[in-house]
């Protein structure tokens, strides 16, 4: 079962987000869940300021910003189910 917990973290450097107890870098690979149930590939990127939402990235030129509820995931490999 997918756990899927995103959180906002003080750590000693400054904020930082994780998933499922993982920090998440600018320009990690992700996995949001779509309407339609599919999986689709993003690019994780926040300028680390609170007051601004992480943007998904799924195309070179196209994003959209983080919103409560988005349910992400780590990439999965081809063998993992």
């Amino acid at each position: 079962m997918e756990r899927q917990t995103l959180e906002l973290r003080r750590e000693a450097g400054g904020l930082r987000y994780y998933l499922d107890g993982r920090g998440i870098h600018a320009g990690d690979l992700l996995e949001r869940r779509r309407d339609n149930g599919a999986w689709e590939a993003v690019r994780f990127e926040w300028n680390y300021r609170a007051d601004d939402p992480p943007q998904l990235w799924f195309a070179e030129d196209d994003a959209y910003d983080l919103t409560e509820g988005t349910r992400l995931r780590w990439i999965r490999k081809s063998w993992e189910k």
